[in-house]
């Protein structure tokens, strides 16, 4: 499901969503959330040097909030989502990331 369609990809989007969107914290994620035209739910990742020094592990960050959003996307109405990283993230916590950004997408729902 996180096909080019599904991704948000300029500076524009991002921008858009950041300052029209709404917004929610948690732990290790931000989540800026705004309405779209499109059918289908977008996804925009942040995922800086500052939070994950090591490349290898801003894949995995990425990897993770990619797959938890290809798992709710079917779920979620035409909306474009950014999940932002934002502090330093314990490589050994996946699965806490995870329950992090799956609850945040839940929470879209209701």
């Amino acid at each position: 499901m996180t096909n080019r369609k599904s991704r948000l990809k300029s500076a524009g989007e991002f921008e858009r969503v950041f300052r029209e969107g709404k917004r929610r914290q948690g732990r290790w994620l931000g989540l800026w959330f705004l309405p779209s035209a499109t059918e289908s739910a977008r996804l925009g990742l942040v995922v800086s040097k500052r939070c994950a020094k090591r490349a290898v592990d801003r894949n995995t960050v990425k990897r993770i909030l990619r797959e938890v959003f290809r798992d709710q996307a079917l779920s979620l109405p035409g909306i474009d989502v950014v999940f932002r990283l934002r502090q330093q993230w314990p490589s050994e916590e996946r699965k806490a990331l995870a329950e992090e950004a799956r609850g945040m997408l839940r929470g879209l729902l209701a």
